[in-house]
């Protein structure tokens, strides 16, 4: 407990604790940022899953959905580790709060480790392509899902 209180007294943990603007402006950027994972991801596996353009290559639906992902990721981590800073130690204890964390890091894994390969190709979806577009969609709108119950119901 001690590191995260450490985290909320640091200038910055003070600076957003002590606005309600700057919490504010933090916060509208954060959900642009989640918005534009969500739509990038939901784009991507509902091709992967055949449901959406089936006849276009992956690749192709997927180009700009990449922008839009690592566009909202980058909003969404910076913003979000400015936003931590001013709670960390209630956010630490937040069952919710733990839950969007490691499913975001799940997610992140498998984007990286397995997900983003599939993107690539430009045959019909087969087995794999849309079991990855499943679990891609579970994990990132677990993600939004908790990230929700957290700012809903802490």
């Amino acid at each position: 407990m001690r590191f995260w209180s450490w985290i909320e007294a640091t200038p910055v943990g003070q600076a957003v604790q002590g606005s309600l603007m700057l919490t504010a402006v933090l916060s509208a950027v954060h959900v642009a940022g989640m918005t534009l994972v969500a739509g990038a991801v939901l784009v991507s596996s509902l091709r992967l899953l055949g449901v959406l353009f089936p006849e276009s290559p992956s690749a192709d639906v997927t180009r700009a959905a990449r922008t839009g992902l690592l566009a909202g990721l980058g909003l969404s981590l910076s913003t979000g580790l400015l936003l931590f800073s001013a709670r960390a130690t209630a956010a630490v204890e937040n069952d919710f709060f733990r839950l969007k964390m490691l499913l975001l890091a799940g997610a992140l894994l498998f984007h990286a480790a397995w997900y983003r390969r599939l993107l690539m190709g430009d045959g019909p979806p087969t087995f794999r392509t849309r079991l990855s577009g499943a679990v891609s969609l579970a994990l990132w709108m677990g993600v939004v899902g908790s990230a929700c119950a957290y700012i809903l119901l802490e």
